[in-house]
């Protein structure tokens, strides 16, 4: 948790050594949350789908760190996950893993879209 909040945040789209480190911390602290279930089937299965929607995630990452408010949103909710995992609230920490994915979801649908209306445009 606390090696994420202290990632650097990138400037600019082609900062890759700021995105790929704060994607390396993102992707641990995730990790690191659902190894606490114990399962290796889902440690894999969610590794997959991180693997797949990082290359969505990232086009979003600049976006997040140019706007606090989402950027405080989105460590908000970490902290608030880990918080639940640490106190071994299960239910809570589905409830907000799944709030997050949903949030981080609709991010970067909201970023494709106006991306692909700028390039109709």
């Amino acid at each position: 948790m606390h090696r994420l909040e202290r990632s650097p945040l990138p400037v600019a789209f082609d900062d890759d050594i700021a995105i790929d480190e704060w994607e390396r911390r993102h992707d641990r602290f995730h990790t690191s949350l659902i190894g606490a279930s114990g399962s290796r089937w889902l440690l894999h299965f969610c590794a997959t789908l991180s693997d797949q929607f990082q290359r969505y995630r990232r086009f979003t990452v600049l976006r997040m760190s140019q706007s606090y408010s989402v950027f405080d949103e989105v460590r908000s909710q970490h902290r608030t996950m880990a918080e639940a995992v640490l106190e071994r609230r299960t239910d809570d920490a589905v409830a907000l893993l799944t709030t997050h994915y949903e949030s981080s979801l609709a991010r970067v649908t909201e970023q494709m879209e106006i991306f692909v209306n700028r390039k109709r445009a």
